[in-house]
């Protein structure tokens, strides 16, 4: 199933009411979003127990998992999903989703009630939205991480990932189910032994991704980790695979042709384009109400002929590089591993690092610098159980209201800081935070906002994470450059021109010239807006910045973005509110 949404209430003899109906595996009701990884492990543990009959589809294979397991399912079961099972005998709902939290799942209630859902929009169906979160819109307007349970709503929450929260009757409870923080040590060995196992369990995850039927296809960006994707594929001797690639033939910062065509040239693989500037950003408002506001919201156009064509070729799973970034440490040439070396009171491996940083990394820094800001402050918040990884100050926008800024602070300030879970060292807290700031990232934007086909992240593969994770850093990272050991294990399967390449597209321009195109946006983000009657923006500074973006002329293009979505949602959920029917009771107060 696409979607789901499901409530339970405290009654003689409690029920669950859902849609779609819930397939019945094993005595239990199962709703699932989503695909199972490890189904052959699985299924020898059914037949073992003698749960597998008729059916051996994923929701058989949740409830065998269940009824092994229970609420630890997720520390067992590989895969991309999000999941309900209902046990109408032991009167107990279980939620959950993959340990990474590639799916989101969310909740509102308590032990009286509760209703879940796999997308937002589909729980505000059943439950009252409720007042907006101050610190989720601060967040998003700043471009600062999503605390990881929060919604645009105070009384609706996401799934922490690595837990799996249990209903009974009377009681609601929160279960630390897995943690990236406890995947198995990595044995020595050679440069070559691990670049050998990177390609091995990249190969893998990309088995896993990819069903037994339906058309599969891949993104190809030339970026490094669609490419990576597409020639591992290739290298794996996978057939019938197909990539997608989106050009800029008049903008050349932003386009990636040459890289995408060195790529198509090493696999054969057939290759489809979409021109995104024949539906710029900006060239739709959006009538389609999303759950959060997300940053896809302006290429609302674009995503309508993305959905057009996997409709017009059948294709049920698009493959993705995201997530790359975030476990390549491919985003920011952060040492953590000097904060490591202070941990551990070791300071001729301390001081070493800080002289091959200062030596060899591209940008020349301090001593003082890089001390304070990659071993001082990294080890000493680690060691306060607070989130270690650099926050270099992005400037707050001009036009957020000076009162809205205040709040904000001030509800950030009062929220515990401590991240889910935590890492044995700096540097492999800092790898944790950004698995997560992903699993962040893309429950809210991919996730949510297209429909007819779902994402699947080879890159993201449990078991390839885990064993990133546990790599010592210099394997991930050195002064020389970044994605060290992806690089290397990929050599002889990447393009030069790829496998070398440190830059990435710049997307400002496309940006600009779609909303100096588009005065159907310019209206909606200065007749009346949403953000300034909610208090969000100065009124006189918005307004300004508006008309400077207009004339190519605004700093801050993608915080401009994250403004002009959370408008047009805004704007979406009034209407919502408008629309919605009489509450039921049997929701009201969820």
């Amino acid at each position: 199933m696409s979607r789901f949404a499901g409530r339970v209430a405290r009654t003689p003899q409690a029920a669950l009411t859902a849609q779609p109906a819930p397939l019945l595996r094993d005595g239990l009701q199962v709703l699932l979003r989503g695909f199972i990884g490890n189904r052959q492990t699985l299924l020898r543990e059914g037949r073992a127990m003698g749960l597998i009959g008729e059916h051996e589809d994923d929701a058989a294979l949740c409830a065998v998992a269940y009824r092994r397991w229970g609420a630890d399912l997720n520390a067992h079961v590989l895969g991309e999903y999000a999941v309900a099972l209902f046990d109408p005998a032991a009167q107990t709902l279980l939620l959950t989703r993959d340990g990474l939290g590639l799916q989101p799942l969310f909740y509102s209630g308590d032990g009286e009630r509760l209703a879940f859902a796999s997308h937002l929009d589909a729980l505000l169906t059943i439950v009252e939205p409720g007042a907006l979160d101050t610190r989720y819109l601060g967040e998003h307007l700043t471009f600062a991480p999503h605390a990881f349970d929060r919604t645009p709503f105070v009384n609706i929450a996401k799934l922490i990932p690595g837990h799996s929260l249990r209903w009974t009757p009377g009681r609601l409870e929160q279960i630390r189910s897995w943690r990236l923080s406890q995947a198995p040590d990595v044995p020595d060995a050679t440069d070559r032994e691990h670049e050998a196992r990177f390609r091995e369990l990249l190969a893998e995850g990309l088995r896993q991704c990819i069903p037994a039927t339906g058309r599969t296809w891949s993104e190809l960006s030339g970026g490094q980790d669609s490419s990576s994707i597409v020639c591992a594929a290739a290298d794996a001797g996978i057939t019938g695979l197909e990539t997608l690639s989106f050009v800029f033939p008049h903008c050349p910062e932003a386009d990636e042709t040459p890289y995408i065509e060195a790529v198509t040239a090493r696999t054969g693989y057939p290759a489809h384009r979409l021109d995104i500037q024949q539906t710029p950003p900006f060239a739709r408002v959006p009538t389609t109400f999303h759950g959060e506001p997300n940053l896809v919201l302006p290429y609302t156009a674009f995503i309508e002929r993305y959905e057009d064509l996997m409709r017009e070729h059948d294709v049920q799973v698009m493959l993705s590089g995201n997530g790359g970034d975030h476990v390549m440490i491919g985003d920011g040439l952060f040492p953590l591993d000097l904060a490591d070396h202070l941990q551990r009171g070791d300071g001729r491996a301390l001081w070493q690092g800080l002289k091959d940083w200062q030596a060899h990394a591209e940008h020349r820094r301090s001593l003082r610098f890089l001390f304070g800001h990659y071993a001082w402050t990294p080890a000493w918040r680690h060691w306060r159980r607070q989130p270690v990884s650099p926050r270099f100050t992005i400037p707050v926008p001009e036009w957020i209201a000076p009162d809205f800024l205040r709040r904000f602070r001030a509800a950030a300030a009062d929220a515990r800081c401590e991240p889910p879970d935590h890492g044995s060292s700096p540097s492999r807290q800092y790898f944790i935070e950004r698995v997560h700031d992903f699993s962040a990232l893309i429950s809210q934007n991919a996730h949510q906002a297209v429909r007819g086909f779902e994402f699947r992240y080879p890159l993201m593969y449990r078991p390839l994470v885990e064993f990133l994770y546990a790599l010592p850093w210099r394997q991930k990272l050195r002064p020389d450059g970044d994605r060290h050991l992806q690089r290397r294990a990929m050599h002889a399967l990447l393009p030069a021109e790829v496998r070398d390449r440190v830059d990435k597209a710049v997307m400002t321009r496309p940006v600009l010239e779609g909303f100096r195109h588009s005065p159907a946006w310019f209206d909606l983000l200065t007749r009346q807006p949403q953000l300034i009657e909610q208090g969000l923006v100065d009124a006189a500074r918005w307004q300004d910045a508006v008309r400077r973006a207009r004339l190519g002329q605004i700093e801050g293009v993608s915080l401009f973005l994250a403004a002009a979505a959370l408008e047009s949602w805004l704007q979406g959920l009034r209407a919502h509110r408008a629309d919605r029917p009489a509450a039921n009771p049997a929701v009201v107060g969820i």
